[in-house]
Parts: C-alpha cells; sequence; structure tokens
C-alpha cells in the first residue's frame, strides 16, 4: 500500500496473523485477542501502536512511535525512530528495539 493514514484495529475473539507492506505517512494498529501484526515492510514516518494482544507487533517508523502494551505482546521496532513516546505500559510485554 501507499497512503496518507492506515489504520488497523482487531476484536476479540480473532487470533492469526497480518502483514502489511508499503509506505504510510500515519500507521494506528489496535491489535488485540491473540493476532500477530507484521508490519515491519511498511514504512511509516509515524505510528500508534495499542497491543493489548498476547502476541507480537512488528514496526518499522522513521519519526515518531507513540505506544501502549496492555498484555504480554511485546512490540519490535524498526527505522532508526527519532522519537519513542510511551503512553502506557500496564502489560508483560515490552518495546524491542530492532537494528
Amino acid at each position: 500500500m501507499n497512503c496518507g493514514t492506515f489504520g488497523y484495529y482487531n476484536l476479540f475473539p480473532y487470533g492469526g496473523a497480518m502483514t502489511f507492506s508499503g509506505r504510510a505517512d500515519q500507521l494506528n494498529i489496535w491489535n488485540d485477542a491473540l493476532m500477530e501484526v507484521d508490519a515491519s515492510a511498511l514504512t511509516a514516518n509515524r505510528s500508534l501502536v495499542v497491543n493489548r494482544s498476547g502476541a507480537i507487533c512488528k514496526v518499522k517508523v522513521l519519526d515518531k512511535l507513540s505506544y501502549s502494551i496492555f498484555n504480554r505482546g511485546d512490540i519490535f521496532l524498526s527505522g532508526n525512530t527519532d522519537v519513542i513516546n510511551l503512553i502506557e505500559d500496564s502489560g508483560e510485554g515490552d518495546l524491542i528495539i530492532v537494528p
């Protein structure tokens, strides 16, 4: 894809895996249940990731990542992101920066 803003929202009880690629100025991911989201091949300037899932999310962000973790799913971040903004972290998951 190639777009200004892309948003993905997953609710209970759905699980599985989603993969996204391309470019977006703004990437928004709200992830619940047991869904794994791989957006590491989608280059975003800015991103909001809210991970309430027990599975992982992967994103590639250049300018700014804002994120929350509410469960055990990690967020893997690549892209040499300039600004990382933690909104809330009440889960067991971690933000893992990938070189």
